[in-house]
């Protein structure tokens, strides 16, 4: 069946038989690179303009029943919205395409353009740009606009009277400063542009004209578009330039499908409704009004409602973000693919869930009282240039996502004064901007962990409210200022947030931290009083910091006595006055908190059933070697459960957490293991399993073999190495008979510090006391050292508060990966860097006869200033002044140094990934050659970083494992291997492999026996049903 096109409309038909035809323009004259850059630059600000132009009519029409339109008049009116918001698309097509070629040539991304509407002087005589509403006007000077070259028809009425600009002054081939160029139609710039092009790469050559690189374009890969090709050569450049003249005028001659060709049809198809019903309307009363006056020789009127100024500002704002975006995708330097991609659907995304349904809204909204009865519109304003932000990725990344916070957190407080049906629109956005700004933060390490607290849901605020005027109600039963115990001093404090908690109902992430970190830790403390505590000074009107102050130094005159409550919220409100504090504020907080509570030992108190209070511990450093900047007040997270984590956020007191030990957890049992030089003392009750000692000395540490311990299987300066760096405190050692407690535990030589390591425990260093709840000393393991220790975070140690390893067998992770962690994430940050140099210079080299002469004076701290200095080339923290390392090599020593680095990296289980090794080998390659230069910023190489597949799971699919009944046949494929995951397996792959039949059944006696006491390095100890399953296995013939 043949399909025929629509009958024209009366407009169509008369443009097609008696439409003029203007003798065409000749192309203007382009000598050199700078006067195409020029001409592109005015392109891309015209393909800019009018595509706004286009955006501000659609967002005019008007979109339901409800606004006076019948059922038949709404369906053209949506269809004309949805062309011209397909027509506006094309555009930002078109801008992309000029964009790639400005970057083909060697030049930057031109993303600005003249406010609105555009001063005369701006564009060459009839051409002009300005925000109308849908309507007759608006149609015919979309199509005066986008006529085909040639076409000889008039702008609407009223839109010529802008005609003022002076003609452009001629330019002459020999001119070095470009200018700008009288143009008659878009189609006229381009046809010169594309002269130009061809001039120029004839003369000069391509390889010379195209200079920049492909692969800062924009293309489908990221955009999806497929007319969306990279620029790079001259047959490439004209084929952008037809692609934007056939969606605009059409193929020459044939305008009908073209942007022109469809204005056509919508003024042909409007005049006909107004011809059939005179009083039909479908634009809503919009005024063109700024938020602000301009600037320049242009007049504009100016919004006067207050609240859709707002909503304006948050329009343009949301505008700016995404030029911002689009600025860094077409100027990026170190982003990755994915990271491109990220840029490419955030800024997609903000197009559609941010600035469409914002453009909306502003229709709607009342212009001011001095334009009775109209509504304003989308303004598009800009209020600096496009490439405001820094040309260094990290510092671009941070921006964006904290100017679409900063949007988000206006939009919140925005909908707080609006009526509820625009109030509902406005919570939508302020959920897509957090969202957006979320899923662009997740693909880089340096601004992912500043996101914003998770705000509770809208629904959840009543029960919120009912929950915290609960805990005020406790304040009044029976406590007066001259009872005993701490409960004048805590209900002060209490009743204090609850009025903070009173003026912050906009923020919904801020009651739900008060509720449940600060009110209800207080309203606990009340209950059980203890001892005299002195009153609180709390002003009238309190504010967050008042009550944080307040609170503090409570905490401090108590010292040791002080609730455990009363710890529990001192934390919770440091740590919201600092982290709402301006930025410029954050370090004199620390400071002054610090100050107040300064007498305090350092110290961790385990709650009873709640987090670890830390106080006054000088140093808190992340998994990646990085020292944290906080208060002086910290309450950990103990359950595993916390959004917030490290950070305690109330949580366990709803989620059933107990910090009882499990009755049938490993032994407290302290083994001994005699050798030739030395006794090592090994206690698997404690034991965190994180392989430091198997990893640094499989021949002395032997997971999968008894006796576990070889005391004399290794170098004694290695084993001694590998229990000192144990870092539960499980292993010890001694000479003749006597432990050697105080080399154990580095004669008290450490900082006093935490490290909060990946998926794994607390690790503390530096002998920090550790108490219960009442204050006393927290038992030990039998032959546990109290100078370091390693405590559960994860909330499921079958040995609380100390970690027994099941972080490992509840698949405990934190912090989550990101999409793409940097090389220094990978390397696991400094302590893994440190790990693989001290094995380097502690084992190999000391070992190795050709280097050892050379690194025979090296100081006890080189190891770890050799690691700053990779670390900071990896993308770390700055080494602190530590100077890059000189050496004197010879190529021997220079390839076996090479060699020995890398086998220190395996040993340390660095990652095995191709990329990743590529990268490091390039580094150590470079570092054993380049003397004491400073080594510039690392990255992945022309591969770009491994793909992050997830985690195989047991079963296959991450389902729970299956066991098989009684009776029933067991084979290892389908019942013993899925018993073990992927990284059980890695962390025994220094042994054997837990997914090879021959291996396990090999191994299968030593396997059973740690598993039953939970000494395997990989889980802890396992259910009895799934030892029952692996020993019916091994008694039925190793079924594979």
């Amino acid at each position: 069946m043949t399909q025929t096109r629509p009958t024209p409309g009366r407009l169509a038909q008369v443009i097609a038989t008696r439409g003029g035809l203007a003798p065409p323009e000749a192309p203007f004259v382009i000598e050199h690179r700078e006067a195409l850059y020029y001409m592109l630059c005015q392109a891309a600000e015209l393909e800019h303009g009018i595509m706004c132009q286009y955006l501000f009519a659609a967002f005019s029409l008007k979109q339901s029943t409800d606004e006076g339109l019948t059922d038949a008049e709404l369906a053209p009116v949506q269809k004309w919205r949805k062309q011209i918001f397909h027509i506006a698309a094309q555009e930002m097509l078109h801008l992309s395409l000029v964009q790639n070629m400005l970057t083909a040539i060697g030049g930057a991304p031109h993303l600005s353009r003249p406010n609105f509407p555009h001063p005369a002087s701006h564009y060459p005589a009839g051409v002009h740009l300005a925000l109308l509403p849908f309507g007759e006007q608006a149609l015919r000077h979309f199509m005066f606009l986008e006529r085909p070259e040639g076409m000889d028809i008039d702008d609407a009425e009223g839109m010529a009277a802008f005609g003022l600009a002076e003609p452009a002054a001629v330019v002459h081939a020999g001119d070095i400063v470009p200018r700008g160029q009288d143009f008659a139609t878009v189609g006229h710039l381009y046809r010169s542009i594309e002269a130009g092009i061809a001039h120029l790469a004839d003369k000069f050559g391509e390889r010379w004209l195209f200079a920049g690189p492909p692969r800062a374009q924009a293309t489908q890969q990221y955009f999806g578009w497929p007319e969306l090709i990279a620029v790079t050569g001259a047959a490439s450049a004209q084929r952008a330039i037809d692609e934007i003249l056939e969606q605009g005028e059409g193929p020459r001659g044939h305008w009908r499908d073209a942007h022109f060709g469809q204005f056509v049809a919508m003024l042909d198809s409007y005049d006909e409704l107004r011809r059939a019903n005179p009083a039909f309307d479908p634009v809503r009363p919009v005024v063109a009004v700024n938020v602000r006056p301009g600037e320049r020789d242009t007049k504009v009127p100016v919004v006067t409602d207050a609240l859709t100024a707002r909503v304006m500002d948050l329009f343009n704002v949301c505008y700016e973000i995404l030029l911002l975006m689009l600025q860094r995708f077409f100027a990026h330097t170190e982003e990755t693919d994915a990271q491109l991609k990220a840029l490419a659907d955030a800024g997609v995304a903000l197009m559609v869930r941010a600035i469409e349904p914002l453009g909306d809204v502003v229709t709607t909204l009342p212009a001011g009282p001095e334009y009775p009865g109209r509504t304003a519109g989308p303004s598009f304003e800009l209020f600096y240039e496009t490439d405001c932000i820094l040309p260094h990725r990290d510092a671009a990344w941070l921006l964006l996502a904290e100017r679409l916070q900063q949007a988000a957190d206006f939009c919140q407080q925005t909908c707080q004064r609006m009526p509820a049906h625009v109030a509902d629109r406005l919570t939508a956005i302020t959920a897509s901007l957090d969202e957006i700004a979320g899923d662009l933060a997740a693909h880089l390490p340096v601004i992912r962990d500043r996101l914003r607290e998770t705000p509770a849901p809208a629904e959840a605020l009543p029960s919120l409210l009912d929950r915290a005027a609960e805990y005020f109600s406790r304040t009044n039963r029976g406590v007066t200022g001259k009872e005993a115990g701490p409960a004048p001093g805590l209900a002060a404090l209490l009743r204090s947030a609850y009025q903070v908690l009173q003026t912050s109902q906009t923020d919904a992430a801020l009651m739900t931290r008060i509720v449940d970190s600060v009110l209800r830790p207080l309203a606990d403390a009340l209950e059980v009083p203890a001892v005299q505590a002195p009153a609180a000074a709390i002003p009238a009107s309190p504010t967050l910091w008042d009550v944080a102050v307040a609170a503090t130094r409570l905490r401090a005159e108590l010292g040791a006595a002080a609730p455990p409550g009363l710890v529990e919220a001192v934390a919770a409100l440091q740590d919201l006055a600092v982290r709402r504090a301006p930025a410029g504020e954050r370090g004199r907080r620390i400071a002054d908190l610090a100050d107040l509570q300064r007498g305090l030992p350092p110290a961790i108190v385990t709650a009873k059933n709640g987090p670890y209070l830390v106080s006054n511990v000088p140093v808190v450093r992340d998994h990646l070697g990085n020292r944290l900047t906080l208060p002086p007040q910290l309450a950990l997270c103990r359950c595993g459960g916390s959004s917030s984590k490290p950070f305690c956020d109330g949580t366990h007191a709803g989620n059933g957490f107990s910090d009882d030990k499990d009755p049938n957890r490993v032994p407290d049992r302290r083994d001994t293991y005699a050798g030739q030089q030395l006794t090592v003392f090994d206690n698997r009750g404690i034991c965190q399993h994180s392989g430091l000692c198997t990893d640094r000395v499989s021949a002395a540490f032997r997971a999968g073999a008894e006796p576990f311990v070889a005391p004399s299987g290794a170098r004694l300066d290695e084993i001694m190495r590998a229990v000192r760096d144990c870092p539960s405190g499980a292993l010890s050692l001694g000479f003749d008979g006597t432990e050697a407690r105080d080399l154990v535990d580095w004669h008290g030589t450490r900082e006093q510090a935490i490290e909060i390591t990946k998926d794994g425990p607390y690790r503390v260093t530096g002998g920090i006391p550790l108490a219960d709840a009442a204050g006393a000393d927290v038992p030990r393991a039998s032959g546990s050292s109290r100078e370091h220790y390693a405590l559960c975070r994860c909330g499921h140690s079958q040995n609380k508060p100390l970690c027994s390893g099941m972080h490992w067998y509840v698949d405990f992770r934190d912090p989550a990966p990101g999409p793409e962690p940097a090389l220094f994430e990978w390397a696991g940050g400094l302590p893994g860097l440190t790990r693989m140099m001290r094995l380097l210079y502690e084992k190999h080299v000391p070992a190795d006869d050709l280097l050892a002469p050379l690194f025979a004076t090296m100081a006890a701290e080189y190891p770890r200033r050799e690691a700053a200095v990779l670390a900071e080339a990896f993308g770390g923290p700055p080494a602190d002044g530590t100077a890059a390392l000189t050496r004197g090599f010879t190529d021997e020593q220079r390839a076996r140094w090479v060699t020995l680095a890398a086998r220190a990296a395996d040993e340390a289980v660095l990652p095995a990934k191709p990329e990743f090794r590529a990268a490091l080998t390039s580094y150590l390659e470079w570092s054993s050659r380049a003397g004491g230069t400073q080594p510039p910023r690392w990255d992945w190489g022309p591969t770009g970083p491994p793909a992050l597949a997830p985690a195989q799971a047991p079963a296959g699919t991450g389902q729970p494992v299956t066991l098989p009944g009684p009776g029933q046949t067991m084979r290892f494929e389908a019942h013993i291997k899925p018993l073990f995951r992927e990284h059980d397996r890695t962390s025994m792959s220094f042994a054997f492999d837990l997914w090879s039949r021959d291996d396990v059944q090999a191994h299968a006696a030593g396997i059973l026996d740690r598993l039953r006491n939970g000494t395997m390095p990989c889980d802890g100890a396992w259910p009895p049903e799934r030892i029952e399953v692996f020993q019916r296995w091994t008694e039925s013939g190793f079924l594979p």
